[in-house]
């Protein structure tokens, strides 16, 4: 979007070429490791009470205003609003650092040592609410959205840091699903979908 907004306010660009910001197939996702091997990456995601947390911190409207200009909206699943089988009852998950918050209370996730990190005893062993979350360094601005992520979950005591891949080891640590959260990219088409 940044590169195309630059380019509209050159009126030499606007005099030979009409451009315009169209809807797509595509979205952006944070992935969650809900499978963890519980050596390398721990069970911090496995509770859906935990999961649904992290969509209360997640600033998904502050993302779209500050890294894309406004340029791309808000989905609620995977299916495009574009199609006829999207969900429209489906509503919006907003900002709610407070209900995020007491979710993970709920899921038993408190901060036991007042080290300002939540954590937990699960199966004898103690956890701390620390993740990473790898991102390609070949994206720009997922760095901005990674940082944004980590500013808002820090708000509930989730310590997140950013991992900066080359794509070939970002996508070989996604097959091997050796993440705790993973920024990705999906790009769709208008056909029917199959999520088998």
């Amino acid at each position: 979007a940044k590169p195309l907004l630059s380019l509209q306010e050159d009126s030499a660009f606007n005099a030979n070429y009409n451009s315009c910001f169209v809807s797509n197939f595509n979205y952006s996702y944070i992935a969650i490791n809900c499978k963890p091997d519980g050596v390398k990456h721990g069970p911090l995601f496995t509770d859906k009470r935990v999961r649904r947390a992290l969509a209360y911190l997640t600033p998904v409207d502050d993302i779209i205003k500050v890294v894309y200009k406004n340029k791309c909206g808000r989905t609620v699943s995977m299916v495009s609003p574009l199609k006829a089988e999207y969900n429209k009852d489906l509503t919006l998950i907003p900002v709610d650092v407070e209900k995020a918050k007491a979710l993970l209370a709920e899921a038993g996730w408190k901060d036991s040592d007042g080290d300002g990190i939540l954590d937990k005893v699960i199966d004898g062993k103690k956890w701390s609410m620390r993740a990473d979350i790898n991102i390609m360094n070949a994206v720009p601005d997922w760095k901005d959205i990674a940082n944004m992520v980590a500013e808002v979950y820090r708000k509930a005591g989730i310590e997140l840091t950013i991992q900066l891949m080359d794509p070939g080891v970002f996508v070989q640590k996604n097959k091997e699903h050796d993440f705790d959260l993973s920024m990705g990219s999906w790009g769709g088409v208008s056909s029917a979908d199959d999520f088998t």
